[in-house]
């Protein structure tokens, strides 16, 4: 016998459980599918208590921008998204900083062996700081012609081990 579909009387609503500790590396950080879906997502997933607390956001790009720059850069993409939404509620600042807090970039040439060194110095300080247990997850919103090199540049680099 079936369950009561969602919102039906008698139907039961399961939460999801948050996810395990990780930082999500995301290649392409500073491109047009972060700001409009990524972000989003991770935030609303901030709002409704499903993101970890053990979270961190690594972002990678060439873009020549710091942490902070790249992090105003999210909030005001961000806002556009509500600005845009009907009915949507306005960005909860204690949300969104707690989700900011999480965020770091690295800057760099996909191609160098050096950007991957500096990739390791994150992701490991992003386990002592965010207590993410050195667990990474991998998003690569770059151009398809690149994936081969960046999937084997990680793997040199042994973090996909």
């Amino acid at each position: 016998m079936m369950g009561r579909p969602e919102g039906q009387p008698g139907a039961q609503s399961r939460r999801p459980a948050p996810a395990d500790p990780c930082a999500m590396v995301l290649f392409g950080a500073t491109g047009d599918l972060t700001n409009r879906l990524v972000v989003p997502a991770l935030y609303n997933l901030a709002r409704t208590n499903v993101l970890p607390a053990q979270f961190s956001l690594i972002g990678v790009a060439r873009a020549d921008q710091t942490t902070q720059s790249w992090r105003d850069q999210l909030r005001a993409a961000l806002q556009r998204f509500v600005d845009r939404t009907p009915d949507a509620k306005p960005i909860d600042d204690r949300v969104w900083q707690r989700l900011a807090d999480t965020l770091v970039y690295v800057q760099g040439d996909l191609t160098t062996p050096d950007l991957y060194n500096r990739l390791r110095a994150s992701i490991e300080a992003t386990a002592r700081d965010h207590g993410t247990r050195g667990n990474a997850i991998f998003y690569l919103a770059v151009a398809d012609r690149l994936f081969g090199t960046l999937v084997e540049q990680l793997g040199r680099a042994k973090l996909l081990d």
